[in-house]
């Protein structure tokens, strides 16, 4: 039997955060958060993109462990001086990942590890050719405790056909690794593009909801990069859970 690497989430609470360019207070400070995807050339050339392909030049040279179509929140203040051929100008401040993944191809030799726990997608939306999914999740608090997100195209014989005309079916799968279903917690997640395809519309993606069983989120291509908003879970969401 072949060997696959599956990614897990190790779910880290901590405060929502926004994926817009805005200005935020910090005491007395002032600066800006956006959510990017990093970028990395020979050189220098290390750049942020945000989610209306505008891109940022940053200062600094280095950014530790992070790796090209990385997305992530990136904290900064906008400089004065122009860099030909970037929208803006930027001191990064600081950067927390947001986790990144591709899209899974579930087959019968790895359908037993992917799962199809309860899982809300809260709001979804095309930036910089990732798909971007906020979702809730039933779990502890318990940071030991390991979750798997996956967004899987289903190539196993009887797959779920429920799909509209010109429009891609995929799975947003959960596997709760059996932790207790306690409180409600929030995560986001960016998968790599690009989705389109010639003749179709858009996706249409299954996801087994906290409270309502197997449901949709449809997203047109032609959709601008804000976010769609879904219905959620009714209980009481607790905290935020980002994953990395």
């Amino acid at each position: 039997m072949k060997k696959f690497k599956i990614s897990f989430l190790l779910l880290i609470l901590t405060s929502i955060l926004t994926p817009f360019l805005q200005s935020c207070l910090d005491d007395n400070d002032n600066y800006y958060l956006a959510m990017a995807t990093f970028r990395t050339t020979e050189g220098h050339d290390n750049y942020f993109t945000l989610d209306d392909g505008e891109k940022m030049y940053p200062q600094q040279t280095t950014f530790g462990k992070l790796e090209d179509g990385q997305r992530v929140y990136i904290y900064f203040d906008i400089l004065d001086e122009n860099v030909n051929g970037y929208k803006y100008n930027i001191k990064v401040r600081g950067i927390e990942k947001i986790l990144t993944k591709e899209l899974f191809v579930m087959n019968e030799e790895t359908a037993d590890s992917i799962g199809d726990d309860k899982i809300n997608i809260t709001s979804i939306w095309f930036g910089d050719d990732y798909l971007n999914i906020r979702f809730q999740f039933l779990g502890t608090r318990n940071p030991a405790e390991l979750h798997m997100i996956n967004l899987v195209r289903n190539d196993m014989e009887g797959a779920d056909e429920e799909e509209e005309e010109g429009y891609i079916g995929l799975e947003f799968r959960h596997n709760a690794f059996d932790d207790h279903q306690r409180v409600i917690l929030n995560g986001i997640v960016s998968f790599k593009g690009p989705f389109t395809k010639e003749g179709m519309k858009g996706l249409k993606v299954r996801y087994n909801s906290i409270d309502d069983g197997v449901k949709y989120a449809k997203i047109d291509f032609t959709k601008e990069s804000a976010e769609q908003n879904f219905s959620t879970s009714s209980a009481t969401t607790t905290g935020t859970s980002i994953a990395y």
